[in-house]
């Protein structure tokens, strides 16, 4: 689940903000934005969102992460169901 980052600088952000919403409306993807050249702000399409916050909620549910890990852990050892 690669995502291709693309770097962007402040004053190209200020001029063509509609634009790149729009584009993000149709990506699955993340834009940072540099300042000075440095990274300092990522804007996320609302589909990485959501699912960043999907797994974020899977994470914070102990069952769900030991069932994880035990499958994990099971499936290392060939113990496939």
């Amino acid at each position: 689940m690669a995502k291709i980052f693309q770097f962007i600088p402040i004053p190209k952000v200020r001029r063509d903000l509609s634009k790149i919403v729009r584009q993000l409306g149709t990506d699955d993807r993340a834009l940072v934005i540099t300042k000075r050249r440095v990274p300092a702000a990522v804007i996320l399409s609302i589909k990485m969102f959501e699912g960043l916050l999907e797994t974020l909620d899977i994470l914070s549910d102990e069952s769900i992460v030991r069932s994880l890990r035990r499958s994990i852990h099971q499936g290392c050892k060939g113990q496939w169901v």
